[in-house]
């Protein structure tokens, strides 16, 4: 039981918005980790959602530090004085953490760095600047400036907050989470609050708690699995009504963007095949070789019907 599940085969298109190649910029712009790991924004209304195949919290980032970015990316937008390569140098040098990476020889915890560790980490560093200029060509300076900029300057003006995703608010216990996605996190948090929020209100009362008893403690019963069931139906359809945009520093991987497509999010355009991605929900899909815990392949219900399993209510 997954997202494709829940989607009931019905039809799905890409979701184009402006904002999604800006959030793939700015995302591109804030990460901190590896050029081999992913940040990932989604918009939900006015909250900025934040998250890393690392972990990492993002410390420092929060919506003043987004606005700021925008801010200089809609200034160098209307700069028509200087090339495109000038100014997307600009960007690197001064507004995007992996530029200070290059050639650094000591690691964040001060250990010496070998010279061929450097020259193959600054080889995936400039290729992926690379690739975020070819993004800030095609989005941000080769269309109409006016039109760029008032949409840099209407996503600024939604934000309101951040929001960061742990591995801690989608799983239980420490896991390996290669091939889960940022915006599988991402979907895979929102599932989990939209269940804890919705499923009583949607039973109603004594019988929804007479549903979770007759649940509990057979996460692979019959009756569980017919929850979560109705559960992706009703998220999937509560999601495709919130206007989500995604953006990730690396761009949209093919698994993704089907994703995506089934919530009807705006994002970029399609990028590479994946060699691992795993579904949101059921955590089913291509692993590769690093395989996740079996005591953490779970759907994501689980993680909120496990406390009604051990209470005594």
């Amino acid at each position: 039981m997954s997202l494709e599940t829940a989607n009931k085969k019905e039809a799905t298109a890409w979701t184009k918005s402006a904002f999604a190649p800006l959030l793939e910029v700015l995302a591109f712009s804030i990460h901190p980790g590896s050029s081999e790991s992913t940040t990932t924004l989604c918009l939900f209304g006015g909250t900025m959602y934040l998250t890393s195949q690392n972990n990492l919290k993002f410390d420092g980032i929060d919506g003043d530090t987004l606005k700021a970015k925008l801010a200089a990316l809609k200034a160098l937008v209307l700069d028509k004085t200087k090339t495109k390569a000038v100014r997307f140098e600009s960007w690197w040098n001064n507004h995007c953490s992996l530029s200070g990476k290059v050639g650094a020889k000591l690691t964040e915890t001060g250990q010496a760095r070998a010279a061929e560790t450097i020259a193959k980490a600054d080889e995936k560093i400039l290729g992926a600047k690379k690739v975020a200029a070819d993004a800030m060509n095609e989005y941000c300076f080769d269309p109409d400036a006016a039109t760029v900029a008032a949409s840099i300057q209407d996503l600024s003006d939604r934000i309101t907050k951040t929001y960061v995703v742990l591995n801690e608010h989608i799983f239980r216990g420490s896991t390996v989470t290669t091939g889960v996605h940022g915006e599988t996190r991402i979907l895979r948090y929102m599932f989990i609050l939209f269940a804890i929020v919705n499923f009583v209100k949607r039973e109603g009362g004594a019988a929804g708690v007479g549903v979770l008893k007759g649940s509990r403690g057979k996460p692979m019963g019959a009756l569980r699995a017919k929850i979560i069931v109705v559960m992706e139906e009703a998220f999937v359809a509560w999601a495709r009504k919130r206007n989500l945009v995604f953006g990730s520093s690396q761009g949209t991987c093919q698994g993704c963007s089907r994703a995506l497509d089934i919530v009807k999010a705006g994002r970029g355009a399609s990028g590479n095949p994946f060699k691992q991605w795993l579904d949101p929900l059921d955590l089913s899909g291509a692993q590769g070789t690093t395989m996740i815990a079996a005591n953490i392949r779970e759907h994501a219900l689980n993680l909120v019907l496990c406390d009604f399993d051990t209470s005594t209510d």
